[in-house]
């Protein structure tokens, strides 16, 4: 399953450490792992990153949400 992205934007499945095809719960996960690691309220805080993972995760829950599409 790919996702179009817009250029210069990173594969959202690295972002967040994960392989194409990974159902919404692990997608989730993943979100919730790496916004945890680099939230502001941490010790190790990374506010480009956060960005970086909240994109990605938005691209990948809106793709995930979507009804698959069939052309005729």
């Amino acid at each position: 399953m790919t996702t179009s992205r817009p250029a210069g934007q990173p594969d959202p499945y690295a972002v967040l450490g994960l392989e194409p095809g990974v159902d919404a719960a692990e997608i989730t996960a993943a979100y919730r792992r790496a916004v945890r690691d680099c939230h502001p309220d941490t010790a190790h805080p990374d506010r480009d990153r956060l960005a970086t993972v909240i994109a990605a995760y938005h691209h990948l829950r809106d793709h995930h949400a979507r009804p698959p599409t069939t052309e005729h």
